[in-house]
């Protein structure tokens, strides 16, 4: 186990926690995204290493890109009738 990564996580979240306090009002979906992250990785550091480990997303593998010419169709058939953004000089 890292006890250093443990400790610097757990500053983290009691310094994400105080920010929080004392603002005393709702707490925003970024917020609280940032406080599950952090209890999710300081979790993930006491887990026993014999335990399995659940499977995060960072873990898996990205997605695989559509050939160009399938986002250019794509693109173009949603942005027919658009007009330029950038005006043309006349």
């Amino acid at each position: 186990m890292d006890l250093h990564n443990a400790r610097i996580l757990i500053r983290k979240l009691n310094s994400l926690f105080k920010s929080i306090d004392d603002a005393e009002a709702d707490i925003s979906q970024i917020e609280r995204d940032l406080m599950l992250s952090y209890l999710r990785q300081l979790y993930a550091l006491f887990l026993d290493d014999k335990a399995p480990q659940a499977h995060s997303p960072a873990e898996s593998a990205p997605p695989k890109a559509e050939p160009l010419h399938v986002r250019r169709r794509r693109w173009l058939s949603r942005n027919r009738n658009r007009r330029p953004s950038i005006p043309f000089p006349r």
